[in-house]
């Protein structure tokens, strides 16, 4: 089973101007993004809706997954485990989100209450 932890590549980065380095991540988790939107709203096929309330709609869209911490144990479907996916794992969770919204008709009742 894959384990999902706060770890990440890394690559290193010349700074020419000061002629230092930097080493940095190759990619955002998801709860990197989740505190850089805070507030902000992200665009969905009827209305914009908070970053929180898309995390809300992926939560409760996962039926089960695979994830284990570093000792083994199955992690929990949550706010605090979904933080530490890749970023580019959850576009591809909310991308479904988008066609069981639709499948739910719940495009329908988003336009009812704009």
């Amino acid at each position: 089973m894959p384990v999902l932890k706060q770890s990440r590549e890394t690559t290193e980065v010349k700074l020419p101007e000061s002629g230092g380095t930097a080493r940095v991540y190759k990619e955002f988790l998801t709860g990197d993004y989740r505190q850089l939107m805070k507030g902000e709203t992200v665009s969905t096929d009827t209305k914009e809706v908070s970053f929180d309330k898309g995390l809300d709609f992926v939560l409760k869209l996962i039926a089960s997954w695979d994830f284990t911490d570093e000792e083994g144990k199955k992690l929990p479907i949550t706010e605090k485990s979904l933080d530490l996916l890749p970023l580019s794992d959850l576009n591809i969770l909310a991308s479904m989100v988008g066609e069981v919204a639709k499948n739910s008709n719940v495009d329908a009742d988003l336009k009812k209450n704009t």
